[in-house]
């Protein structure tokens, strides 16, 4: 809300106090807007180990974007060990949430069998599907492998 000045004037400072107080409390959509504070540097000095705390703590409480951000942060080594088999688990959780990013992600890991066994179909049928979902990075990837298909006007 005062983040985007929905409704309200923007307010980063309020924001931010209102994400450390909901953060505090334990709530998981505070976690996570702190967490990608913290990952970016918004208002606060980056600090992506915190980051990642925050988004396991987010989505312990059932954060299923802070789910698919674990799952980058263990695919790229950001703030934690890179471990592509975990960012494969991760990833396919928030999947079954319909998690586009998330979706796009693994279906890039089961094309490449990266941290899963390679599946060329499942992959495309995933980047697909996220693509559906509006995932303009599958998006992009569809069409760089002359796959994308025709878009329909609204």
């Amino acid at each position: 809300m005062y983040e985007n000045g929905d409704g309200v004037m923007k307010d980063d400072d309020m924001a931010l106090d209102l994400y450390t107080r909901g953060s505090n409390a334990g709530n998981p959509a505070s976690l996570y807007s702190l967490g990608m504070r913290y990952y970016i540097g918004n208002g606060v000095k980056r600090d992506e180990r915190l980051a990642f705390r925050m988004f396991v703590a987010s989505a312990e409480g059932g954060n299923i974007d802070a789910k698919c951000n674990l799952g980058y942060m263990y695919y790229y080594g950001t703030g934690v060990e890179r471990d592509h088999f975990v960012a494969a688990r991760l990833f396919a959780e928030a999947a079954k949430a319909w998690n586009p990013k998330a979706i796009y992600f693994l279906g890039i890991m089961y094309l490449e069998g990266d941290g899963v066994s390679a599946d060329f179909h499942k992959g495309i049928g995933l980047l697909k599907l996220s693509d559906e979902l509006g995932c303009s990075d599958a998006s992009i990837a569809l069409e760089q492998m002359g796959l994308a298909s025709p878009k329909r006007d609204v």
